[in-house]
């Protein structure tokens, strides 16, 4: 519990000081970029998690890893700081608290898209409009394949699923052909 209001602090604290520089969006940007950069270079992050490595030598590959990225002073000094705590780990649910909060100060929302084949681009503009009109807010797609589906949509935005997927449709058939046997 106290870890968690901890990291919620953290990303509080970024958020403010983002958002009053204009750089809620570069920010999140920043860390996401970083963040995957972890999660996808296993090697690297468990090298930023060893307690047996010093400190001077994480910050220094870190330092490294700056430089090359291009992270603003911001995002660089801010993961630093994880360094020093050794809560570098805690970098994805800072980060998903961040994008939570800027996206609230934003009036924007995120929905996750799931379909048996990529989105064509009036498919993707027509979900946004959609989206848009229900939600009130701006809408930004993170988007997944998922063959199994068949066809359709399922979409989720925040903790409403709206299934509409072939899989689903013909779950839903094959429940009322059970039921009225």
């Amino acid at each position: 519990m106290r870890q968690r209001v901890s990291l919620k602090r953290y990303a509080r604290a970024l958020v403010e000081v983002a958002e009053k520089m204009g750089a809620l969006q570069q920010v999140g940007d920043e860390l996401r970029g970083f963040a995957d950069l972890l999660a996808t270079n296993s090697d690297l992050s468990t090298f930023f998690q060893n307690p047996a490595i010093l400190l001077k030598d994480k910050k220094q590959v870190f330092d490294m890893l700056a430089k090359r990225s291009g992270l603003s002073p911001m995002v660089e000094s801010f993961v630093g700081f994880l360094l020093e705590k050794g809560e570098i780990w805690a970098l994805p649910r800072i980060l998903r608290v961040y994008e939570e909060m800027s996206d609230e100060r934003l009036n924007r929302t995120k929905a996750i898209v799931t379909s048996a084949v990529p989105l064509a681009d009036g498919e993707r503009r027509t979900v946004l409009d959609r989206l848009t009109a229900l939600t009130g807010k701006t809408v930004y797609l993170e988007e997944k394949v998922d063959p199994s589906l068949l066809g359709g949509l399922k979409i989720q935005v925040k903790s409403t699923v709206y299934d509409g997927t072939l899989r689903a449709r013909l779950t839903k058939i094959r429940e009322q052909l059970l039921n009225a046997s």
